[in-house]
């Protein structure tokens, strides 16, 4: 079977590929992200221009639409704790 080209690759397609399976009507599950990590916990991947993207902000895109003006987008990891449960980080 032949593979598709990574540049025909969508930015959507690569997310979900490095995203755990999981129950989707579960309001407490939660989307691991088994792809590149920053040493801070922050996924990463590129779309197929080379361009880097934060996971959480593609999640966030992809399931709610743009990000609006202003708006920040933070990321909550189980994998990085926080005691307090506060979100970590800005994005830009």
């Amino acid at each position: 079977m032949p593979s598709t080209p990574p540049a025909e690759v969508s930015l959507e397609v690569r997310f979900w590929s490095r995203v755990d399976v999981f129950d989707v009507r579960d309001p407490k599950a939660c989307a691991l992200w088994r792809g590149h990590r920053l040493p801070s916990g922050y996924g990463t991947l590129s779309d197929a221009e080379g361009t880097k993207h934060y996971a959480h902000r593609v999640a966030y895109e992809l399931t709610h639409g743009p990000v609006p003006e202003g708006m920040v987008v933070r990321h909550r990891s189980p994998d990085v704790p926080d005691p307090l449960g506060r979100a970590r980080g800005r994005t830009t």
